[in-house]
């Protein structure tokens, strides 16, 4: 007598049930795989944003004669003076730097920059050659994104502070 053919209910179980038991560990994985991928994209976005920041910060400070410093509560707020435009104001809070400068024709230029955690800002003005000193170190605990704190340090010199060499006669 012939065998017949075909797949009998119990082969087609015990396939089903290897079939899940691969499908749910791959799905972990594959879960692990998206938070990590999160974690490095968030990382990546606060250090690029960390990088036009100190860019454009040193290119304004660079162009300076003079800083203001203030601070209320959390935020800080660092004007700087330039002998032929207008000062250049920046606001520095937990999560956001923004920054300010009046154009012509009553324009105003405004930038932000963004980060993913709760940042305390220390900003300081040292003595000698005049500069300006700004970091920051992400509180722990305080992430709102699942990401990896960026440390800011900028220290910029107040080049436009500098005296012009007289003229000898």
């Amino acid at each position: 007598m012939k065998k017949p053919a075909g797949v009998s209910l119990i082969e087609t179980l015990v396939i089903m049930s290897a079939a899940s038991v691969i499908l749910t560990l791959s799905s972990v994985t594959i879960h692990r795989v998206m938070q990590i991928h999160k974690k490095v994209e968030a990382t990546h976005a606060d250090e690029a944003t960390a990088w036009r920041l100190s860019t454009r910060l040193r290119h304004d400070v660079h162009q300076a004669s003079d800083a203001l410093i203030e601070q209320q509560a959390d935020t800080w707020r660092v004007t700087l003076l330039h002998k032929a435009a207008e000062p250049t104001i920046y606001r520095f809070q937990q999560e956001t730097v923004s920054r300010e400068q009046k154009l012509a024709e009553g324009k105003v230029a405004r930038d932000v920059f963004p980060f993913a955690g709760n940042a305390t800002w220390e900003i300081e003005e040292l003595t000698g050659p005049p500069r300006l000193r700004i970091r920051t170190a992400t509180s722990p605990g305080t992430l709102t994104r699942a990401a990896a704190p960026v440390k800011i340090d900028i220290t910029a010199r107040l080049l436009g502070a500098r005296q012009a060499p007289e003229a000898t006669p």
